[in-house]
């Protein structure tokens, strides 16, 4: 229900890459859908029976032809711009073997110059079978790579009880039991060829993207290209227990999946868990509770929102408190305004002390606030910024300059100053 190819096909010309072109165009919509126009062959697939085993093969339906012909030409016209001799032949209006078509288009996507987009419905299989046509068609095989040991393996064979070299951290490693999974099932292999893709189990120091190879010839590959994780939330241990279990069960997911990140954020002190999707985040919890016997709780991070000040303001603060004995006065007169942005080599004056988000000017003069009170002034100042004046929240890129104020030679004294 609502898929469209056609917006799909949009979306990855938008988001992806102005190289993809169409393979296939649909035949019908949503519960509509009843197969699929190959348009490099111009043909209309049907696939029928129990999940789409029966396919059948037939000329265009009329009122599907047109169309098809207008995205045959854009295929075609795609395919040849990427061959100078296929491209003469098409200007010319001669006849393109399709064996050639293939050949060039194949090379095109091995340089990913062109990317081509087939349709079809993975829960009917219908189309699915024309994808796996086109991964050997058109995608590299393992005999394409040159002679490397890769596990994946891309070339080569990998024995149980043989030793690889981690290239990352130039020690070697036994290979012991292999395993080929199949969704919940393991099976035990004792080689594995290129193009195989297997588990193995009791490696010490390894990492995804790490490139394992034959000791006698040492190769590094180039790592996976690592995602930018979308989504956060903080996790807390329930118990003592499961907080020092917690770290190091952690640690093991993030060697494991460099997509999941582990922080702890500076300001709220919350240990933060980032990855791939909300799935991604609630599987590792549970990994966390079926491997590693760790119960956690998760919710949104706490947002370390700030405050700051936009304009300017002067304000006169008085505190006077006489209750018998001695009592307590300070005078003190601030000025408020936006921090400026540091700028590096900047020189500052004597009477300015700063920091990244604070600023402080003593401008008192003729001792109208004894040097030894101007300190307290400052710490009340910055004691304030730390409560926050809106919402309760810290302030930062705050100015403040002491102008002006008054002492009494008993009464006043640190405390009085900086409240």
């Amino acid at each position: 229900m609502g898929a469209n190819y056609e917006r799909s096909y949009a979306s990855i010309l938008d988001r992806l890459t102005k190289n993809a072109v169409r393979m296939h165009i649909p035949m019908g919509l949503e519960e509509n859908f009843k197969g699929v126009i190959d348009l490099l062959t111009m043909k209309a697939y049907y696939f029928e029976g129990d999940k789409g085993i029966d396919i059948r093969m037939e000329e265009i339906p009329a009122e599907y032809l047109d169309e098809a012909k207008k995205y045959h030409g854009e295929l075609i016209e795609k395919i040849a711009s990427n061959d100078e001799a296929l491209m003469n032949d098409y200007l010319d209006g001669k006849e393109i073997p399709l064996n050639r078509l293939k050949e060039v288009l194949r090379t095109a996507c091995l340089k990913v110059e062109i990317v081509p987009v087939f349709c079809g419905s993975a829960l009917k299989n219908k189309g699915v079978q024309l994808v796996l046509d086109g991964v050997v068609d058109y995608l590299p095989s393992p005999i394409d790579i040159p002679p490397v040991v890769f596990f994946r393996v891309y070339s080569g064979t990998l024995e149980a009880g043989s030793y690889v070299l981690n290239s990352r951290t130039r020690n070697k490693e036994r290979v012991g039991r292999m395993v080929r999974l199949h969704a919940n099932d393991r099976e035990d292999v004792k080689i594995v060829r290129a193009g195989d893709i297997a588990a193995t189990l009791g490696m010490k120091d390894v990492k995804t993207s790490d490139t394992l190879c034959d000791p006698e010839h040492p190769i590094i590959l180039d790592p996976i290209e690592i995602m930018d994780p979308v989504v956060s939330m903080k996790i807390e241990p329930k118990t003592k227990a499961d907080q020092e279990k917690m770290g190091m069960a952690l640690k093991k997911l993030g060697d494991e999946d460099p997509t999941f990140r582990i922080s702890t954020d500076p300001e709220t002190l919350e240990t933060i868990i980032s990855g791939m999707g909300e799935l991604h985040l609630e599987i590792m919890l549970d990994r966390m509770k079926r491997e590693f016997t760790v119960d956690a709780t998760s919710g949104k991070p706490q947002v370390a929102y700030k405050e700051t000040v936009i304009g300017e303001a002067e304000a006169e603060g008085k505190h006077i408190k006489q209750s018998g004995g001695r009592g307590q006065y300070g005078h003190a007169v601030v000025t408020v305004r936006p921090m400026k942005a540091i700028v590096e080599g900047e020189k500052i004056a004597k009477n300015t002390k700063r920091d990244e988000h604070f600023e402080f000017i003593n401008s008192i003069k003729g001792g109208a606030i004894p040097q030894e009170y101007i300190p307290a002034v400052e710490k009340g100042v910055k004691e304030a910024m730390a409560r926050g004046i809106v919402a309760g929240f810290p302030m930062v890129n705050i100015s403040t300059e002491l102008t002006f104020g008054s002492y009494h030679d008993v009464d006043s004294s640190e405390i009085a100053f900086k409240l």
